[in-house]
């Protein structure tokens, strides 16, 4: 999705006459680059505290998961709120219980299972 959204950009800058397309997409992509590590040292962060009990079976949904907290994260979801993701998915990996269906729930559902088991922490669990 981001090599496609930095052609386009690159796009529109020719067609518009508008010199500085490349610097545009290089930009981006640069940013982009930045937001996935930072995710990434968050998720490994969290994962860390635990021990993670993830069987065979949770593989797929757990690609599923991570895929979705790094999209987050290229779109610009606050450090805050990845955190608070990165506990989610550490959560359900320590348990085993790796379920993509409610993690990358819509609307009020997946806000309302954020909470849910995001207040583990408040508890010293």
């Amino acid at each position: 999705m981001s090599e496609s959204l930095i052609v386009a950009i690159g796009d529109m800058f020719s067609l518009t006459n508008v010199p500085g397309g490349n610097v545009a997409g290089y930009a981006l992509k640069q940013l982009f680059a930045k937001r996935l590590d930072s995710a990434r040292e968050i998720l490994l962060e969290e994962l860390a505290r635990g021990d993670i009990r993830v069987s065979e079976g949770d593989l797929e949904e757990g690609v599923a998961i991570v895929y979705r907290f790094l999209r987050a994260a290229q779109e610009g979801t606050a450090r805050v709120n990845l955190r608070l993701l990165s506990q989610v998915i550490a959560k359900q990996a320590w348990q085993g219980t790796m379920k993509a269906d409610e993690f990358l729930g819509s609307g009020a559902n997946r806000w309302s299972y954020c909470r849910k088991w995001c207040t583990w922490g408040s508890r010293g669990i």
